[in-house]
């Protein structure tokens, strides 16, 4: 009996562990179902593991890498170099919620930064060894885009386009004046500017959509020619040179060109811009001379024809009311 007792006791110490061995094997695969049905879920009803602070480390539990929420509520992802102390790549959101990178040389100090403006414009910058910003590209809201190259202090070459899309490119001094510019203007002329120590245009130089060359000397303030020279398009004799001269107000004085016809001719100004005397050759080698009146009507003329000279005076009118011979 005492036999039969012991081997109740063990058939029930069997029948146990067999039984919990059961409920396990159960547990764990309702466990694996679960999870299987947790991938299946909306991403709403999965779980969310939340913290302020991530960090990937080596073997040694050196830190690589550093996901965390700053001081300022802002989300950052940092990359390190050697040490923890050397920040190599950042990526975050800053204090006025526009998303930046950086990328960091070994001693840690930013050479290329990435940014997003709060004016929506985008932005590159380039530095060099001492955090000095030599270079950057700009592409703004309104999708005009610039270059610019600095030497640690100003901005020296700019190479940018216009809300119409048409290139430009400055060239600046010491003090940030530009004093070269060229570019496209709207009407597809190309132009080029050399400017004083004021930034005034004093010398321009263009080609027009007609083919048409010329450059001009401007006065102080920039705006005020006083020399211009171009070719000018001529249906019959093609491109005209001329010369013009201009007092401090612009307006032209002398003139100086060639006819069509091939003669050369000189003309005089006065300062409402009348012609008061036309000098010429005739292509025949025949010199002819107008003198007008503020009206700008002939009242003389002066011609050697054929080797004899005439000499006419005329009315308002244009008559004729002396001569010699």
């Amino acid at each position: 009996m005492e036999i039969l007792s012991r081997m109740d006791r063990y058939t029930k110490i069997v029948l146990t562990v067999i039984a919990g061995c059961l409920i396990w094997i159960c547990a764990k695969d309702l466990m694996f179902v679960e999870f299987a049905r947790a991938q299946d879920r909306p991403d709403k009803d999965r779980k969310v593991v939340e913290a302020e602070q991530f960090v990937l480390t080596s073997k040694t539990g050196k830190a690589l890498a550093r996901l965390e929420t700053g001081k300022d509520a802002h989300p950052s992802l940092r990359f390190y170099g050697k040490n923890e102390k050397v920040t190599r790549v950042f990526i975050g959101i800053d204090e006025y919620g526009q998303p930046r990178v950086e990328l960091s040389d070994e001693k840690g100090s930013r050479r290329i930064g990435m940014y997003v403006a709060p004016d929506n414009s985008s932005l590159i910058n380039l530095f060099d060894k001492d955090k000095k910003k030599i270079a950057w590209l700009r592409l703004s809201a309104n999708g005009t885009a610039d270059l610019s190259l600095a030497d640690g202090k100003t901005t020296r070459l700019a190479l940018w386009t216009n809300a119409d899309g048409k290139p430009a490119l400055g060239m600046t001094d010491e003090a940030g004046t530009q004093r070269i510019v060229q570019g496209i203007m709207k009407d597809g002329t190309p132009f080029f500017s050399l400017r004083d120590a004021k930034g005034k245009d004093r010398l321009w130089e263009s080609v027009s959509p007609k083919g048409e060359p010329g450059f001009g000397f401007y006065y102080e303030d920039g705006r005020t020619i006083g020399l211009g020279m171009s070719l000018l398009a001529d249906k019959e004799a093609g491109l005209i040179p001329g010369l013009r001269l201009c007092d401090s107000t612009g307006e032209g004085r002398v003139m100086l060109n060639i006819e069509p016809d091939g003669s050369p001719g000189l003309s005089l100004f006065d300062e409402s811009g009348k012609s008061r005397a036309w000098f010429a050759v005739a292509p025949n080698g025949d010199p002819l001379l107008n003198l007008k009146n503020k009206d700008a009507k002939t009242r003389v003329r002066f011609a050697v024809t054929r080797g004899v000279p005439h000499l006419r005076a005329l009315d308002k009118n244009g008559r004729v009311q002396w001569r010699a011979p």
